[in-house]
């Protein structure tokens, strides 16, 4: 059986981007300090974690252009309820729909983000996080840049189309 499974794992087909080399040190991202703006991104994967009681989804992107070529950029993404539908105004359901052009489905809050973001670059807002989570201001020497919203597709095509096109 063991065999059989790794077979299959071999055979799985790699959904990274073709200019993203590895998966960068997830450390690294808080080192990360660009101007707010818009920039082009790719994506590299994603963690679940729990802040304030709260599941919430840590996503690592790479820069492809600006000042920061190579180097990763966090985003952030609240867990939506399992229990209920999908709203347009979710971070989330906004950034299936940027990522697929379509809909969000009824059970979206149980997937994971890679299941439609990997292997694609988008074109981010990307902005500077100047304060802490109590409000008071950072240092700057503290302050890092993360991915605010997706805006545009630009490159690749998500498994979760590539799926249903099959």
């Amino acid at each position: 059986m063991d065999e059989r499974a790794n077979q299959h794992r071999a055979e799985r087909p790699s959904y990274a981007h073709p200019r993203l080399v590895a998966v960068p040190n997830r450390e690294d991202a808080y080192s990360t300090l660009v101007h707010d703006g818009e920039y082009e991104v790719a994506f590299a994967s994603a963690d679940r974690f729990e802040m304030w009681r709260r599941p919430v989804w840590s996503l690592l992107f790479v820069m492809l252009n600006g000042d920061a070529v190579g180097r990763p950029i966090l985003g952030f993404l609240n867990v939506p309820p399992k229990d209920r539908r999908p709203t347009p105004g979710w971070a989330f359901s906004c950034m299936y729909t940027v990522a697929t052009g379509r809909r969000p489905p009824h059970g979206l809050a149980r997937w994971n983000p890679e299941r439609f973001l990997a292997g694609c670059a988008f074109n981010a807002r990307v902005r500077v996080v100047k304060r802490d989570s109590n409000g008071a201001p950072r240092p700057e020497s503290a302050s890092y840049s993360r991915v605010q919203a997706l805006l545009k597709l630009t490159a690749g095509c998500p498994p979760c189309v590539r799926e249903l096109s099959r």
